[in-house]
């Protein structure tokens, strides 16, 4: 008989306690019934196993209606590994066929009946070693699965997850075959952790090209990735040999990992093929005593660590005059002359109201309306991470700017950071994925950069690190024609040129397109500056002021004009109400320094506005 009704309680705690939950119904799928995993977040939205933006709490499971189950999915940062044993279980007498007692004897950890009632469901703390991970009625993963959990526990067995590492490795073996001893001298014999031996491979003479494919920046060397895949486990198997273990750790831990490595292919994952063609290709491997001979076979260029070819590149420069000739579609504008498609740096001090101003420019490029007061703009899709906030407070700015109209802009969307992994923990690919299906998206806002940046090693290079980071996401704003806002901070020390004001090293404001610093006298203050430089932007300051009351940002014109404009105001309306001052007078009354007042005094006195007297006092 079918199990109908999980039972919570006898779900491990510590399961329970990540954040890694679905719940599942049943569908038809060729023919058969599915169990389809769900967002718990969004209810109507399925569920992916290698998108954590997909999954929930544990309470937020319980909290949906309408599921048939729930499920727990195994992640690549979580210690867990799911053996399924299929069809071995009489769902009337509770008889276990003798092969799959064997197994669950072998892990004796927590172990559970699955929803058909017809099968067994064991979950242990272990890393699964390369190779296959399925063969006819068992199935072993780590991550980018998801098992369903009923919490109906065999009994006489543990309550809680055990530690089965040594058992794991001897059970994978068993049933998916061990790997066939190395042939002699075929594995480096080296005595290097993981972090030493890529430290090697970055200090090599090909370093600067192993550093890429590490990073994951294959675009415009390879004419895919699989092609920069296979060049970086060539690398790999050269430094640590016929080690497909050490090779499978190793690539998960590069930018070039993605969902395709676990995909199941011909009684394999397509990662372990790869890793096997990438031993079979080798022709030599890392030894620390010899220097690489210096000539070397065309069959070994085929097969060096780095290059997948023989072949010498062919230069394909385009004259000026075809250049000339060539058209191109022009550039989408967020904001049209101030923002354009592709990386922008919003910068400023903290509690400048740089999150105001970016909700004000989201408001309005979802709604298709006025932006910044002055602006019109034209209507796109609107993602907002607004990873320093909580839903609560994004309502209230929102309803402060679009003052409690009951109209709010269909196409804006939120995120929070409970919402929203780092970049390399699957955020990239999850905000891909999420773009690809809205294509009409201009505008993606991130609040801000240090909430997603991947953590630096000690070994990386500052600027190359943070090169990456703007890189990657420059093709995503690239590949789905868009402006892609990072908000970041401003360094503590002053400085003149405000792109140096950037917090981080020049990979950041480099590899943007465009860089917009917000300056503003102090946190009280209602007046501040936008400086704004970029690739297709004119170097612009504009003069903005904010409307607390209405949590709005308007332009008030250049900066440098509107500056003087003020300028005059305030010295006219000083000596209107205080009558005839020196030019020492008024600097104290005006905060400016005497040799810049001067000027701005004889201007006016220029210009007919004030005169000046036989005492040497300016007045009106």
């Amino acid at each position: 008989m079918a199990i109908r009704e999980p039972i919570f309680q006898n779900i491990p705690a510590e399961l329970k306690a990540l954040p890694q939950w679905v719940f599942w119904k049943s569908e038809i799928r060729d023919g058969k019934p599915t169990k389809i995993p769900y967002n718990p977040r969004a209810p109507k939205r399925k569920a992916e196993a290698d998108n954590p933006a997909t999954w929930g709490p544990f309470e937020k499971v319980l909290s949906t209606d309408g599921f048939a189950g729930i499920g727990y999915v195994f992640f690549s940062n979580d210690p867990y590994c799911g053996i399924d044993l299929d069809k071995c279980r009489n769902p009337e007498s509770g008889d276990i066929e003798p092969w799959a007692g064997d197994i669950i004897k072998q892990l004796n950890s927590y172990s559970e009946i699955s929803p058909s009632g017809t099968g067994i469901h064991i979950i242990i703390k272990g890393k699964l070693p390369a190779g296959q991970r399925r063969k006819g009625k068992v199935e072993m993963y780590d991550s980018r699965r998801y098992f369903t959990m009923t919490g109906h526990c065999l009994p006489e067995l543990p309550l809680t997850i055990e530690d089965r590492q040594t058992e794991l490795e001897a059970l994978h073996g068993e049933i998916f075959g061990r790997p066939q001893a190395p042939p002699k001298d075929s594995r480096p014999h080296l005595e290097l952790s993981d972090r030493e031996l890529i430290d090697k491979a970055h200090q090599a003479r090909n370093g600067g090209k192993f550093a890429k494919l590490w990073r994951g920046e294959w675009q415009g060397d390879y004419p895919s990735q699989s092609e920069a895949t296979a060049a970086l486990l060539n690398a790999l198997v050269f430094y640590c040999g016929d080690d497909p273990a050490r090779v499978d750790r190793l690539f998960r831990q590069s930018g070039l990992m993605r969902p395709k490595w676990d995909r199941p292919q011909t009684g394999s994952t397509w990662g372990a093929i790869e890793i096997q063609k990438a031993v079979s290709r080798a022709t030599e491997f890392y030894n620390p005593g010899q220097r690489p001979h210096p000539k070397t076979t065309s069959a070994q260029k085929a097969h060096s660590p780095v290059s997948q070819t023989d072949k010498k590149p062919v230069l394909t420069p385009i004259s000026a005059k075809d250049l000339a000739a060539k058209t191109f579609n022009p550039p989408r504008w967020a904001i049209p002359d101030l923002f354009p498609e592709g990386i922008i740096i919003l910068a400023g001090k903290p509690k400048t109201g740089k999150s105001w101003l970016a909700l004000n420019m989201a408001v309005a490029v979802a709604a298709g309306g006025i932006a910044l007061g002055k602006i019109q703009v034209e209507a796109g899709g609107v993602l907002y991470l607004a990873l320093e906030d909580s839903e609560r407070r994004l309502q209230e700015r929102q309803n402060k700017i679009i003052m409690f109209d009951s109209s709010f802009p269909e196409n804006l969307y939120f995120l929070t950071a409970k919402d929203f992994p780092p970049l390399h923990k699957g955020g990239l690919d999850a905000l891909d994925d999420w773009l690809k299906e809205h294509p009409q998206t201009r505008l993606v806002i991130i609040d801000t950069l240090a909430r997603i940046k991947p953590p630096r090693s000690k070994s990386a290079d500052a600027y190359d690190h943070d090169t990456a980071i703007i890189a990657a996401l420059q093709a995503l704003a690239i590949n789905h024609r868009l402006a892609l806002m990072v908000v970041h901070h401003t360094k503590k020390a002053e400085s003149d040129d405000f792109v140096e004001a950037v917090s981080g090293t020049f990979g950041l404001t480099g590899a943007a397109d465009c860089i917009a610093v917000l300056i503003r006298k102090n946190r009280a203050a209602a007046d501040a500056v936008l400086k704004i430089t970029g690739r297709d932007v004119a170097d612009m300051e504009k003069a903005l002021k904010f409307h607390s009351d209405l949590g709005v940002w308007e332009i008030l014109g250049e900066a440098q004009e509107f500056a003087s404009s003020q300028e005059r105001q305030d010295i006219l309306l000083i000596l209107k109400e205080v009558g005839p001052k020196t030019p020492a007078q008024l600097s104290k009354l005006v905060d400016k320094s005497i040799d810049a007042l001067r000027m701005a005094l004889m201007r006016m006195k220029n210009n007919g506005e004030i005169r000046r007297n036989s005492n040497g006092e300016y007045c009106i």
